[in-house]
C-alpha cells in the first residue's frame, strides 16, 4: 500500500483502523454498554521476515482464486454535494463507527480529517455502466421475503 499511496498516507490509513477501535471503546464506555468489550491484541501478519514468503504466496492465491482485487478499501468523501462513507466489506464495525464521527467533522468543514480523501476508487473489474442488475437483485429479495 505504501508504494501505491505513499508512506504517509499508508500510515494514516493503518492508524484509521486503530482509531475505529478507539471509537467503539469510547462508545461502549460512554453509553455503559454491557458487551464485554476488551482489547486483546492485534493480528499482524508477516511480523517477522521468515513469515513473508508464506504471506506473499497466500496473497497471490487469494488474488487468483478468491478476490481478484484484494486492494479494496473503504472510501469516504463528497461528490456533487453528496457525502458518503462506504465500502467497508470485511473491515468491520469499528471503522464505520469511527468514520461516522469523522464524516460529521468533514460536513463541518474539516475535510482534512478524512483519511480516505483523494484515494482513487477504481471500478470493480468487469463492471461497467449503470448497475443494470440491481432491479433483478431487488426482485430476488422481495421474492425471498414473500416465501419466508
Amino acid at each position: 500500500m505504501s508504494t501505491a499511496l505513499g508512506l504517509e498516507r499508508a500510515v494514516a490509513l493503518y492508524r484509521a483502523f486503530d482509531a475505529g477501535v478507539d471509537k467503539v471503546e469510547s462508545l461502549v464506555a460512554e453509553e455503559a454498554i454491557d458487551c464485554q468489550f476488551a482489547r486483546i491484541g492485534k493480528l499482524k501478519l508477516a511480523a517477522k521476515p521468515e513469515h513473508h514468503d508464506n504471506l506473499a504466496r497466500s496473497q497471490e492465491l487469494m488474488a487468483a482464486h478468491v478476490d481478484p482485487d484484494t486492494r479494496r478499501l473503504p472510501r469516504a468523501g463528497e461528490r456533487d454535494g453528496l457525502f458518503y462513507s462506504m465500502g467497508y466489506s470485511g473491515h468491520g464495525t469499528q471503522m464505520s463507527t469511527w468514520m461516522g464521527a469523522v464524516m460529521a467533522e468533514v460536513l463541518d468543514g474539516r475535510a482534512d480529517l478524512n483519511p480516505w480523501r483523494d484515494v482513487d476508487w477504481p471500478p470493480i473489474p468487469g463492471h461497467f455502466g449503470r448497475p443494470w442488475f440491481l432491479p433483478l437483485v431487488g426482485a430476488y429479495y422481495k421474492f425471498q421475503d414473500l416465501i419466508h
